[in-house]
């Protein structure tokens, strides 16, 4: 059974200045609100099996919002690394690099499935663990994106890369719409858990063979075998992104979630062909990338926000600021390089900052309401890095487990 927790009167008032973005009818839903998920991905079963080995050693108290913070801390320390060795996308990793990826990737994925798991055995499933492991997953997305691009050296085909960002982001975004739209979030047999395989295949490959197998041609064709793999990822993406927004108006909801979504990345494709000749010779595209991964990431947040509380979204919202700002130097401004570079840069920290603050802000009022902190799964008990100072299991007595879960999220 579920845990019950208390709740308090009134809305929580976030200690960043006055911020509050969830109302008290806001907070009064959110109580109602119940996870649901339908399907299964082919690989699920298989790894369901590393999972549950996996999950005995993770300690009984510890709360499901610090294993989605492991599984973050991974996705940031092996970007950091890959933009530490290339910069602008351009020149090739070292072979170690991809590996310390790929089991990097391995690590976030297990950590995600055990997040889940953790919810169920603490009995704390509640709409803060929810958005925390989505805010997570959405901002690793473009972290995880440079990690694997960076096997193919797409740093001098930038619009490559940005049509295989687009894909991942508007198929992210369509899930969660869909999610909001229906209340249920359906999972293909091919899904999360097959791309991040994949992901951590390419990144093997790569360190193996090096970045150069990518340009082979196969079978008399006459793309390489990077082409193919965006060629196919982008196909393949845009029948999901179909099938999820035909889902969606099937159920009659507004077109409004997802208008902030689209207007911000047609502004994105409008000022990245302003300023692609500038941005490739000054090697910006990284900047740029997260530029738009923060927004990205702040609409996917905001939808999944709107599907907790079952409310409405605003087309406006703070995230579009920089966006315009950007697109409107792009087309009336200058072309001093300078000014550019420190208005690129502004917009990708303002980005950042703007999607820090909803993030805290939404995860403490709805903490607050249910009368628990984030990373304690009860008053007195460890916190965040009281977990991570965790004692090996003693090795005579077997890990204390809860009982076997047939769902990995």
């Amino acid at each position: 059974m579920f845990q019950t927790w208390p709740v308090k009167t009134t809305p929580y008032q976030s200690s960043i200045g006055a911020m509050k973005f969830l109302s008290f009818d806001d907070l009064e839903r959110l109580d109602k609100w119940v996870y649901k998920l339908k399907g299964v991905t082919i690989l699920d079963s298989h790894m369901r099996k590393w999972w549950n080995i996996a999950f005995k050693f993770v300690p009984l108290k510890t709360s499901p919002d610090v294993i989605s913070v492991w599984g973050f801390i991974a996705g940031v320390l092996c970007a950091a690394l890959v933009i530490f060795y290339s910069p602008a996308l351009k020149t090739e990793v070292p072979g170690w690099v991809h590996v310390v990826c790929a089991i990097g990737l391995f690590f976030y994925q297990t950590m995600d499935a055990l997040d889940g798991k953790q919810c169920r055995r603490s009995g704390r499933s509640s709409g803060v663990e929810e958005i925390f492991d989505h805010g997570c997953d959405s901002v690793n997305s473009i972290l995880q994106y440079v990690v694997t691009t960076s096997c193919f050296v797409l740093g001098h085909r930038s619009w490559m890369w940005l049509i295989f960002l687009y894909v991942g982001n508007f198929t992210f975004f369509t899930v969660q719409w869909r999610t909001y739209a229906t209340g249920i979030m359906q999972v293909g047999k091919i899904d999360h858990t097959e791309t991040q395989v994949m992901g951590m295949m390419t990144m093997l490959t790569t360190a193996v063979y090096g970045s150069q197998i990518w340009e082979t041609k196969v079978l008399g064709l006459p793309f390489n075998l990077v082409e193919i793999a965006i060629y196919t990822t982008t196909i393949t993406g845009v029948f999901k992104v179909l099938e999820n927004v035909q889902d969606t108006i099937a159920h009659k909801k507004s077109i409004i979630p997802a208008s902030t979504f689209i207007i911000g990345h047609i502004l994105f494709c409008l000022s990245f062909y302003l300023t692609q000749a500038w941005i490739d010779e000054h090697d910006m595209l990284v900047v740029f990338g997260f530029f738009l991964g923060f927004f990205v990431a702040k609409q996917d947040q905001r939808i999944v926000i709107a599907h907790l509380v079952e409310g409405k979204m605003k087309f406006w919202d703070t995230s579009l600021i920089p966006v315009v700002a950007y697109t409107c130097y792009a087309i009336f401004g200058s072309a001093d390089p300078n000014t550019l570079a420190v208005l690129l840069w502004a917009c990708c920290v303002f980005s950042f900052i703007d999607v820090a603050i909803f993030f805290t802000c939404v995860t403490r009022e709805m903490a607050d309401h249910y009368g628990f902190e984030i990373f304690r799964l009860q008053k007195g008990e460890r916190t965040f890095w009281d977990a991570l100072e965790e004692d090996a299991p003693d090795p005579n007595n077997k890990p204390r487990v809860a009982d076997e879960f047939t769902h990995n999220d």
